[in-house]
């Protein structure tokens, strides 16, 4: 019996629907990491890294990866650790060794923390991985010392006379 009218219509929505749908055998559900609830510190000599996870997808178990990569990509510290991720929101605490020194920059290594970038890997079974790089200015504010400096007095015609300075482009 061929399908008219609206018979057809339903047919077509239903098998629209059918093709669209996720397949129950896949888990729909994904990992991503917050990176502005992302923290580094550096307590005694090594790093500590709280990374914040959000699951989507029912509780798993997570292999969890960082790497602190310099200003030439070369990494300089990596550590790793299972964490548990319940559903919603996780930090898995990551430690990290010293950073290994550097032959281009060995003198002056702490000149170039703030330029090296944290590259991260979450890998859960079962649901899509997260990975990802951030700048450690972002997730380290122990890392920046704000130093305030103003004249004591302050004279408003050194002002105008700066605001009133013609801009040449």
């Amino acid at each position: 019996m061929p399908l008219h009218g609206s018979k057809w219509t339903l047919f077509a929505s239903l098998l629209f629907c059918a093709a669209c749908a996720p397949c129950p055998a896949q888990n729909s559900g994904s990992v991503k990491v917050d990176e502005g609830e992302t923290r580094l510190t550096f307590p005694n000599d090594h790093f500590h890294l709280a990374l914040s996870v959000r699951n989507g997808a029912a509780p798993v178990s997570a292999q969890v990866s960082a790497e602190l990569l310099d200003t030439d990509d070369t990494v300089r510290s990596a550590g790793n650790c299972n964490c548990n991720l319940a559903t919603g929101s996780a930090v898995c605490q990551i430690e990290m060794p010293p950073a290994t020194p550097h032959s281009k920059h060995a003198s002056n290594d702490g000149d170039w923390l703030p330029l090296f970038r944290l590259r991260y890997t979450v890998a859960a079974p079962g649901a899509l991985s997260a990975s990802g790089t951030i700048a450690l200015d972002r997730i380290a504010p122990d890392l920046f010392d704000l130093h305030v400096v103003a004249p004591r007095t302050f004279i408003w015609a050194q002002l105008t006379r700066l605001a009133s300075a013609p801009c040449i482009l």
